[in-house]
């Protein structure tokens, strides 16, 4: 992987650069390629040593930071050449909160086939058929 964009990636493997955003978009979608993605990405994880803790440790850091100092260590003790600014603890605040789920972008719902019944009794076959087209629009 040189830099994780599919057009640039589809013209480096030889398609013409007025075709390599369809192909790559193609391409994307095929599993043995979102497999070998997935592979790839794991060994430059590896690699790079990024793990989750990492991360969220460094988002924490800047979150909980006072607006004019920062050490690597998380504390308080030296100044920094580029003070941590107000829209840095704002975006670490909001990947952090993100992060517990403590704000809500998306509701999901599952429901059980065993409960659908229940669900649907008070119905019309109509209604139910209504609802349940309704809810395929909004699959991926």
């Amino acid at each position: 992987m040189v830099d994780g964009v599919g057009t640039r990636a589809a013209i480096r493997a030889g398609f013409s650069k007025t075709c390599a955003s369809r192909r790559s978009a193609i391409l994307l979608k095929d599993p043995l390629v979102q497999a070998k993605l997935d592979s790839l990405r794991e060994e430059q994880y590896k690699r790079l040593e990024i793990t989750s803790d990492k991360i969220l440790d460094e988002i924490r850091v800047v979150a909980y930071t006072s607006l004019d100092t920062i050490n690597g260590d998380g504390g308080e003790d030296t100044k920094r050449e580029t003070p941590v600014r107000m829209e840095h603890k704002l975006r670490a605040l909001e990947l952090l909160g993100k992060h517990k789920r403590l704000f809500v972008d998306k509701v999901e719902t599952t429901i059980k086939r065993e409960d659908l019944k229940e669900i649907t009794a008070d119905m019309t076959p109509e209604e139910a058929s209504q609802i349940y087209m309704d809810s395929l629009k909004h699959v991926n």
